[in-house]
């Protein structure tokens, strides 16, 4: 997921054909319910960070890619807080 995110962000690929390739990603890695999967969502951070987002955009994919969720979003704090900068 980390990688994903990081590949997603640099690349500036659309949101919805990125959380696509979420969905294909954890299927084939056996998760099956990706969307409510803490990993995920610490993953993700940790790619925010690795793609060096912060303020406002750091912001706003957060809210994005957490759905709005606040149980997904802290997640994503937790794992962009988590990972060392690169």
């Amino acid at each position: 997921m980390r990688d994903a995110t990081e590949e997603h962000v640099l690349g500036g690929r659309d949101p919805q054909v990125f959380k696509s390739e979420l969905a294909k990603l954890a299927e084939d890695n056996g998760i099956t319910d990706w969307q409510s999967d803490k990993h995920t969502y610490e993953g993700i951070g940790r790619g925010l960070k690795r793609s060096r987002v912060r303020g406002d955009r750091f912001e706003e994919l957060k809210e994005d890619l957490g759905e709005h969720d606040t149980q997904y979003m802290s997640w994503i704090q937790a794992g962009y807080k988590a990972e060392r900068a690169p």
